[in-house]
């Protein structure tokens, strides 16, 4: 094969060769043509790159065919783990943070003065997220403004209540200490 010899015209025969067969293969397990145009890409790369192996193996359709298996379904396991991550990460930013603890209505009483601080916009997008559990989208439309702004209220909304709260700290240990259950006689 002039392709393991490093023959750029024979690696170019090749691609143009196999890209047909290869790309109707690989879009059946992605599912769309974008990746599978990826993927075969660096199916390509990936044999170029180890070109002076390519003479041990006796067949080589079927090694391509299986390295494009390979790649395509690790194509979608790296989209499948980054859904996940996005979906957890949506998850944690967009749960209601905010429930009423029974055992310790100081602290809650503390982070409701908090809240009553922040200018109106902040409380009004950080209390419609994170207090009552809103999706930024709704909260943006009602307030007139993007989701990106809506985001940003939040983030300074939770610097001001973190810098409001850390001002009280002796309070909120000594309240951490003495409402413990096991604590109390």
């Amino acid at each position: 094969m002039r392709c393991t010899r490093g023959d750029e015209t024979a690696f170019g025969q090749l691609v143009v060769f196999y890209r047909p067969l290869l790309l109707p293969f690989i879009t059946t397990i992605t599912r769309s043509q974008s990746r599978a145009e990826e993927v075969v890409q660096d199916v390509f790369v990936q044999i170029w790159l180890s070109r002076e192996s390519l003479e041990q193996i006796r067949d080589f359709r079927s090694f391509l065919f299986v390295i494009s298996k390979n790649l395509a379904l690790n194509a979608l396991r790296s989209i499948l783990r980054e859904k996940s991550r996005l979906g957890k990460w949506k998850e944690m930013n967009n749960e209601p943070i905010v429930q009423q603890p029974a055992e310790m209505p100081e602290l809650a009483n503390l982070l409701h003065q908090a809240i009553e601080q922040l200018p109106q916009q902040q409380k009004q997008a950080w209390t419609g997220v994170r207090k009552e559990g809103r999706k930024l989208h709704e909260v943006a439309e009602e307030m007139g403004i993007s989701k990106a702004t809506v985001k940003k209220y939040i983030w300074y909304a939770n610097n001001n209540i973190v810098a409001f709260l850390s001002k009280r700290t002796e309070f909120l240990l000594l309240l951490a200490i003495f409402c413990k259950k096991d604590f109390l006689p």
